[in-house]
């Protein structure tokens, strides 16, 4: 299943980015201004390992929160 984590980070967080790439089933990262910090696309394999991808990215230091939804489709142009 894919799934995008909405992440917001405290100011500890920096050089940390490192740390949530390897987080097994992250995809991709983007950096957004506003009051979300990260979008992160992933794939998991069950809601089980999305639970573990989450809680790995909630153990980064500087992670403050994050808001979790599974993508039902995706629509290209």
């Amino acid at each position: 299943m894919d799934a995008i984590i909405l992440v917001k980070v405290s100011g500890g967080f920096q050089g940390n980015i490192e740390k949530v790439l390897q987080v097994r089933g992250v995809r991709r990262i983007y950096e957004l201004t506003g009051d979300i910090d990260l979008l992160i696309e992933a794939t998991a394999a069950s809601e089980a390992d999305l639970r573990r991808i989450v809680d790995e990215i909630l153990d980064i230091k500087g992670v403050e929160s994050t808001d979790t939804r599974i993508v039902l489709s995706r629509i290209t142009k």
